[in-house]
């Protein structure tokens, strides 16, 4: 029975029907419905839509879609399991994306190819890039890692504690560092100028001069590059030598603003230094700080007549030198200072020129104008009288003392002055105008018609103020 037929499993069996002609002849024996797990020797024995594979009747798209499949490849149906088939499987899952997994090797996915590792997650997060035992390990090549520091800075390679670096020539040349600053040869893991036809040919050569290899950089190559910066139109940096620009000769130093402000104006060890008294004595800072002797190089105070040299002591009287620096020290250093000649401040007393007497108030020029002769301390302290405001009704009516004259006709224009206090000068209250006769003599008096002595000030006789003195009560009358 079932001659020439291969062997079914048991209890499966049906009629099989064979076509003769147009005559169905029914052929008495059994063949197999297979279903998934059950073994085969044909795909003609498993139902269902299985297929007989590897003598087992499997349906191909049972595993399809299942976690297994998508994360791990384990995509084709092995009987009632699903495993890992082909490479198909590997490269569908996100085992090669993200793992760089991409080949079945022993029911499994595994990295074989470097160039996988580059492309997937784990070499752009972590910089295992590199292939090695079916495995993506740190270090290798990837664009993905490295970015814009391999396109510009030709570091492509990943070292193993995931940094970027460069590790060869042909990186660096592609990239832009090498033809925009000339770092062309890799060195030590980076892009370096190492040779001089590579800075040459350089963006930077001609934007900057930087032509010379030097230290793994390019850098400057002339006199000319020197001259055009502001290192040698400020500090005399002129000369190209070894790399850099340094002061050669005492015209670029002299030639520079530091000379004209600080007295820089020597050329000595590459730089520009105070040499001479002469480069001190025609800087700003003679003039302004008193610092006129050369000494370490730069310009310093050192001497009374440092001092006297400066503007400060015709200006505040500071012409002595003391404790590094100028200061007020006796009478002499105000006497020829401009607060002795406007103001009377003419003795020196702690650090400053101070008015001390009345001789010091008649040797400034506010006694000629103001009539401000007279020292406060020598003028007798006597309390003012009570100025009376007569009101209606009051008690006391104000008696003038002689009749009024018919006012004058005006005066022409007269230059109107002003004091020194109001223009910044000092405090007012250190020379008074003592009396009518000394504001009769000043200018103020013929100018602007005060020649009157009220409260220390020169004043106009029709304001001088009404005081008790000149009050009769009424009774009294």
């Amino acid at each position: 029975m079932n001659a020439g037929f291969p062997p079914v499993p048991a209890a499966r069996c049906l009629v099989w029907v064979a076509s003769a002609g147009v005559l169905g002849i029914a052929i008495p024996g059994c063949f197999a419905t297979g279903e998934a797990g059950d073994a085969c020797t044909a795909h003609w024995q498993c139902a269902g839509g299985t297929r007989c594979t590897n003598q087992l009747c499997v349906d191909p798209w049972s595993c399809i879609g299942r976690p297994a499949c998508l994360d791990d490849g384990a995509c084709t149906a092995r009987g009632r399991t699903c495993a890992v088939g082909s490479d198909a499987d590997c490269q569908r899952a996100a085992a090669c994306s993200a793992e760089g997994r991409c080949f079945a090797r022993h029911s499994s996915c595994v990295a074989e190819r470097s160039e996988d590792c580059a492309k997937a997650h784990v070499c752009r997060d972590d910089g295992r890039c590199r292939a090695e035992a079916g495995r993506c390990l740190r270090g290798g090549r990837s664009a993905l890692r490295c970015g814009n520091a391999c396109a510009a800075w030709g570091r492509c390679e990943v070292a193993k504690d995931g940094a970027c670096v460069a590790v060869s020539d042909a990186d660096c040349r592609t990239a832009l560092g090498c033809a925009l600053e000339g770092l062309c040869s890799a060195r030590g893991g980076a892009c370096v100028a190492a040779m001089d036809a590579d800075c040459q040919a350089a963006g930077s050569c001609q934007a900057t001069g930087a032509c010379l290899a030097r230290g793994g950089a390019c850098v400057r190559s002339s006199d000319r590059v020197c001259r055009d910066e502001a290192g040698c139109h400020d500090n005399g940096l002129c000369t190209w030598l070894d790399g850099r620009c340094v002061a050669s000769t005492d015209a670029d130093c002299r030639s520079s603003a530091q000379c004209a402000t600080d007295g820089l104006c020597t050329a000595h060890v590459a730089r520009c230094m105070a040499g001479s008294p002469a480069d001190c004595a025609r800087a700003v800072i003679c003039g302004d700080a008193a610092r006129c002797t050369p000494e370490q190089g730069t310009c310093r105070v050192m001497s009374d007549a440092d001092c006297r040299r400066a503007r400060n002591c015709a200006d505040t009287g500071a012409c002595s030198f003391a404790g590094g620096r100028c200061l007020v020290v006796a009478d002499a250093d105000c006497a020829a200072s401009a607060p002795c000649r406007d103001h009377g401040q003419c003795s020196a007393r702690d650090g400053r020129c101070v008015v001390a007497a009345t001789d010091d108030c008649r040797r400034g020029s506010d006694c000629a104008l103001w009539g401000l002769c007279r020292w406060v301390g020598d003028i007798p302290v006597v309390a003012p009288a009570a100025v009376v405001q007569p009101t209606l009704g009051a008690a006391a009516v104000v008696r003038p003392r002689r009749r009024a004259k018919p006012a004058p006709p005006p005066p022409p224009p007269r230059p109107v002055l002003r004091r020194a206090t109001e223009l910044g000068g000092p405090a007012p209250g250190e020379c008074r105008a003592s009396s009518d006769r000394a504001c009769r003599r000043a200018a103020v008096c013929r100018t602007e018609g005060l020649c009157a002595s009220r409260g220390g000030e020169c004043v106009e006789l029709g304001a001088v103020p009404v005081l008790a003195t000149d009050v009769t009560p009424l009774t009294a009358r």
